[in-house]
């Protein structure tokens, strides 16, 4: 077993490219941040676990809390700590706020279900356990039960409640939802009325799954209209991404034809642990270097110099870029930019760079799929 290279360009790029099998790859002996992180996994039956003892979140509580202390929290703790990973039993943190059946809201149309506004207002439960992370998955039951319309709107005012009690510095990540199996599924979806019996089943399958995009669709329009307002809300992008990487149609992501199979919740806890670990990443080497010059500002800095325009750099702040002052932006500027990073970082010791494999870290824009391989390629040419 090799230890994990906690190399400050290399970090987000490695993790991002990494498979479940990868991560089995490293010991874990240092960590980034001695902070515990409190983190409350908000949902329906997915977030709960149906099918799945832990669901994906046992998954990726075991990938995160390698580099991070991380406190799961949340009124519910209702499966076993311990799961088998690799033909050895490992524990996770069991507690979350996840509940099979729940719509976003409170709904008494076509059926009557319970929501998880209500639930939190009633339990009083971001107060009571004031997470520093909230991860939110939730519309699966408002679709399956017909509840389409204004169904954004609802996600919003769950998001602005949520918004509204938490602390300031509390990050809401918002997920969109899977695709539903509607053909092995068609009795359950008995809401829609004429528009499910006036169709074939695979016919209606279209129908269902035209709301899901939808519904998904709106989702980082919704994060980025928020932030706007200044809320800390960012989009994550989990299972369009388990989507875009299956291979084979149907590649056994669903168990029932609406939750998740193990494969792929274990996927999912990959992608959320991705997801939060770049974030925390950015955190703690943000607050640890001097302004003006930002994660940001490598990728910004690196376009430029391979022609793109996907760069941040102006007229106005070309000096800036310019670290060497001989009036050139080039890859000179880029390595002493990249320098800047692992020496600040290593006098705080927030990282350890131990060779030349490192690579460039970037910051998502909302709704932004980053391909970090491909990114990690176009710095090393020109390093």
């Amino acid at each position: 077993m090799k230890r994990k290279i906690l190399s400050l360009m290399m970090s987000a790029v490695t993790v991002s490219a990494m498979t479940v099998q990868n991560f089995t790859t490293y010991t874990y002996a240092d960590r980034i941040s001695e902070e515990t992180v409190k983190i409350m996994p908000i949902g329906d039956s997915i977030t709960h676990g149906y099918q799945s003892s832990g669901g994906y979140r046992k998954y990726f509580y075991h990938f995160l809390s390698q580099d991070f202390n991380v406190d799961m929290v949340g009124p519910n703790s209702d499966y076993p700590d311990t799961f088998t990973w690799l033909k050895e039993e490992v524990q996770y943190d069991t507690d979350h706020c996840g509940y099979s059946g729940y719509a976003i809201q409170y709904m008494d149309g076509t059926e009557t279900r319970q929501g998880i506004l209500e639930t939190l207002k009633d339990g009083n439960y971001l107060q009571t356990y004031d997470p520093d992370i909230i991860m939110l998955q939730i519309g699966t039951n408002d679709i399956l039960r017909a509840y389409n319309d204004g169904i954004t709107e609802r996600l919003e005012n769950l998001i602005n409640y949520i918004d509204e009690n938490t602390g300031e510095d509390t990050v809401i990540f918002v997920s969109n939802i899977p695709h539903i199996d509607a053909v092995e599924v068609y009795d359950w979806c008995w809401a829609y009325g004429d528009e499910k019996f006036s169709n074939t089943p695979e016919d209606f399958n279209v129908i269902i799954n035209n709301y899901v995009d939808k519904y998904n669709a709106s989702i980082p329009t919704l994060v980025e209209k928020l932030q706007d307002e200044g809320k800390n809300v960012e989009f994550a992008d989990i299972y369009g991404r388990i989507d875009k990487e299956s291979t084979i149609e149907k590649e056994n992501l669903l168990e029932d034809g609406v939750h998740p199979s193990e494969r792929t919740y274990r996927q999912m806890g990959l992608k959320w642990a991705e997801t939060i670990y770049k974030y925390l990443l950015f955190k703690n080497i943000d607050s640890g270097l001097e302004a003006p010059y930002r994660i940001a500002d490598l990728v910004s800095l690196s376009n430029y110099i391979l022609g793109r325009t996907n760069h941040q750099i102006t007229a106005e702040n070309y000096t800036t870029y310019d670290l060497n002052e001989d009036g050139v932006l080039d890859s000179f500027d880029l390595g002493l930019l990249r320098q800047l990073f692992v020496e600040k970082n290593m006098q705080t010791e927030k990282v350890q760079s131990t060779n030349s494999t490192a690579s460039t870290l970037h910051k998502a824009v909302p709704g932004e799929v980053i391909d970090l391989d491909s990114m990690d390629k176009t710095i090393n040419t020109i390093t």
